[in-house]
């Protein structure tokens, strides 16, 4: 759901009182958001100036700050889901075995969160609020789902977008996949009618910007699954080729090592195995900070140096989204690299020493 910034400023400057920022602090802030006027000016003609009561000044560094503590405590108000913020995005997240309780439960923070937004006074885009259900693929709903949102019924969708990747009901990421697929194709469109024009290095610099950037965006997450992966790696070599000035048959592992360029599936591992590497250093969030344990620490007995740095492989149920979770695989990527990689201990390198261990090994395997 999207919230339109439509903070009242009474409620804002009491709200930074109750979090501590009092006295000058929030003199300053108030004087800050008063007497703000605006004006509309079309074709040279412009309207009478009219007060702003509501709202953070948009384009300031202050702007995105004080509505994320305009909207701090939106949690409170919900009793059964978990809430997730970004921005004005915000959503709700619950877990149920029954459709029945789904419906009860969720209706109930629906209605705590329509009186949240009225007493601070901000306005729901209705019109951008998606439902989405996630269960396994062949299971029947018990019950008809039956979701308002002030008094407006909300119907499931296929997908929906979060913070730009597409999240479906299965979890099986193709309609996430297909729109990259669809960026990728105009990317190599793009190359390659550009490599007549520019030198080797140029195309390369452009491959990055508007083609690798594309596939590495949240990769460690849509992309464990291989095989619904697969077209991407197929329209990347295409683009090796393409800025290799290559024939579209040509074998793409020298290309790939002269580009000096990491292949789709490797740069995944590489992604993972530096994500494991901050969990153990403790520089990711705080709340990965224990999803990666060692082996050693089941064991009473003393392991072979070679066992030194391999991760315990968390439990799973089922192998359609618990094996292919990016918990499981990357620990089982983590676990591989690190017998390989003899001489290169990975759990004594901090994460962008493992990156570059990792490149120069992938680069160098291309032969």
């Amino acid at each position: 759901m999207l919230f339109r910034s439509t903070g009242d400023h009474n409620i804002l400057v009491r709200k930074l009182d109750h979090y501590g920022i009092r006295g000058v602090s929030n003199s300053w802030f108030k004087s800050y958001l008063n007497n703000r006027k605006q004006y509309v000016s079309i074709n040279g003609f412009n309207s009478e100036l009219d007060d702003i009561k509501c709202g953070v000044p948009q384009g300031s560094i202050l702007g995105p700050l004080l509505f994320l503590l305009y909207i701090n405590d939106l949690h409170a108000s919900i009793m059964f889901s978990k809430v997730h913020h970004f921005a004005d995005d915000t959503n709700l997240l619950h877990f149920s075995n029954s459709v029945k309780l789904l419906n009860k439960k969720i209706n109930c923070d629906f209605k705590h969160l329509v009186n949240w937004l009225n007493a601070n006074k901000i306005s729901l885009n209705i019109s951008k609020t998606e439902l989405v259900l996630f269960k396994p693929l062949n299971k029947e709903l018990d019950h008809e789902l039956k979701i308002k949102l002030n008094g407006k019924k909300l119907y499931p969708t296929p997908s929906v977008k979060y913070l730009g990747v597409k999240i479906d009901s299965n979890l099986n990421w193709r309609e996430h996949i297909n729109s990259i697929a669809i960026k990728l194709n105009r990317a190599n469109a793009v190359l390659l009618k550009l490599k007549v024009y520019v030198s080797f290095s140029i195309l390369k610099s452009i491959y990055y910007s508007i083609f690798e950037s594309n596939l590495n965006y949240g990769n460690i997450v849509w992309a464990q699954n291989v095989c619904s992966s697969h077209r991407l790696f197929l329209l990347q070599k295409r683009a090796i080729r393409i800025i290799n000035s290559a024939d579209r048959l040509s074998h793409t592992n020298p290309l790939f090592q002269i580009s000096n360029i990491v292949k789709l599936f490797d740069k995944i591992a590489i992604d993972n195995c530096c994500f494991i590497s901050k969990c153990l250093y403790k520089i990711s969030p705080s709340q990965f900070h224990d999803w990666f344990v060692f082996s050693s620490s089941f064991h009473s007995h003393d392991l072979r140096s070679s066992d030194l740095g391999i991760l315990k492989v968390p439990s799973f149920k089922t192998t359609s989204h618990g094996r292919k979770s990016f918990k499981i695989n990357a620990t089982y990527i983590w676990n591989n690299l690190h017998k390989q990689l003899k001489y290169h201990q990975l759990f004594k390198q901090n994460p962008s020493r493992v990156k570059s261990i990792l490149n120069n090994y992938y680069i160098n395997s291309y032969t």
